[in-house]
């Protein structure tokens, strides 16, 4: 990047003020907003809108600064690039060049945790890990890698920051796990609580995902939750 390039009377405007509030999201096509504008031409970009998911619902009603990292079809475990190896990284697509180190990253790379700390950090993952049937061999290996990607956002981001584990609404097969990972982090002293995304509606015209209806539905769920945990009453600026 070099320079910006306008007419005479350019100028750059300042910089909005920010928001004190901040959450990050973790998820797959379920918080990205996958396919949640339904039709006929599904499985298409047309068919998506992230203005209308649940994560940026919630951030825009709490008036909260939103990190949020999705990627369809990602799973905690299962695959060849997982959302667990997303979450370390600066630039999600960049892996680390060694064969063997395939889950690593680069160290450049790697993001810089203490640049931006979150009020709250929200999951959900499972869905894609299938853990009922393809993945049953891989409950251990989900269980250890959830905790531990728990234990070091704890660690990164200091005691105060809460961690909202959801499951829900496209399979339920792995909230037993999610209730493990939550029992065992708040004996580590870790303050997480289960965020119930179950039950909501996924139509198959829209992909067998949330609907931008539903994607409403659940984003109040959410921000009823948040509100009580975390005290937040109205938006609020620096």
């Amino acid at each position: 990047f070099h320079k910006f390039l306008g007419s005479h009377d350019f100028h750059i405007l300042a910089a909005p003020k920010r928001y004190e509030r901040r959450l990050e999201f973790l998820g797959d096509s379920i918080t990205a907003g996958f396919c949640n504008m339904c039709g006929r031409e599904m499985y298409t970009p047309k068919n998506q809108n992230f203005a209308f998911s649940w994560p940026k619902l919630v951030c825009e009603d709490l008036g909260a600064e939103c990190h949020v990292a999705a990627w369809s079809s990602f799973g905690m475990v299962q695959g060849e690039t997982l959302m667990s190896d997303i979450w370390l990284r600066t630039l999600a697509s960049t892996p680390s060049g060694c064969l063997s180190d395939p889950h690593g990253t680069i160290a450049e790379n790697r993001w810089p945790f203490k640049s931006w700390k979150p009020d709250a950090l929200i999951i959900n993952l499972g869905t894609n890990d299938r853990l009922s049937t393809t993945g049953i061999s891989k409950i251990p290996d989900y269980n250890r890698t959830y905790l531990g990607l728990v234990k070091s956002a704890a660690a990164a981001y200091g005691a105060e920051t809460r961690f909202f584990l959801a499951c829900g609404p496209m399979l339920d097969d792995y909230c037993h796990q999610v209730h493990w990972v939550i029992q065992q982090a708040q004996t580590a002293g870790i303050k997480a609580h289960f965020l119930d995304h179950r039950n909501f509606d996924c139509p198959e015209s829209c992909c067998g995902h949330p609907s931008a209806k539903s994607d409403r539905a659940m984003a109040k769920a959410t921000i009823t939750q948040l509100k009580d945990v975390l005290d937040w009453k109205d938006k609020f600026m620096v």
